[in-house]
């Protein structure tokens, strides 16, 4: 009964990780994406990337253990193997996939951002929309840190 309950609710939030973003990019950005929008998408992918990273760590201790145990010792060791292997996996795969759509929101917050300093002609303004470019950019390439 748990399991099945389980299930449902996994089944149930992976449809709504595929179907709000293809909603929202139909809507056309109900809301105008900003530094701060960024930025957490940007963290939210490091965050991702520690995690896969940390699986990937605990994987490899796992294989040592098993490559030195017997019997049912050696059976846990591998399961607990595989299961931080599809963890990392999944962790990395997140991450690409927020990778991909910071890239996206980065183009269109960009755009606007050019778009908004061809329409000005206050120097001021347009010093700051560049600033604001030029931050939204090093977001985009920043390496986690790196």
């Amino acid at each position: 009964m748990g399991s099945k309950r389980l299930t449902l609710g996994i089944v149930s939030l992976l449809g709504l990780l595929f179907v709000l973003p293809a909603a929202m990019a139909q809507d056309g950005g109900a809301k105008d994406t900003t530094l701060a929008n960024l930025s957490a998408v940007s963290a939210l992918r490091c965050d991702a990337i520690r995690r896969g990273k940390i699986a990937t760590r605990q994987a490899d201790i796992y294989r040592t253990e098993a490559s030195h145990a017997h019997g049912m010792g050696r059976i846990n060791a591998e399961q607990q193997t595989a299961a931080k292997e599809a963890e990392a996996g999944a962790a990395f795969e997140e991450s690409g996939r927020l990778k991909r759509r910071l890239a996206g929101m980065v183009d269109g917050y960009v755009s606007a951002r050019r778009l908004e300093w061809y329409q000005t002609v206050d120097v001021a303004h347009k010093i700051k929309l560049e600033d604001k470019i030029t931050v939204a950019q090093e977001i985009l390439t920043d390496a986690c840190g790196k």
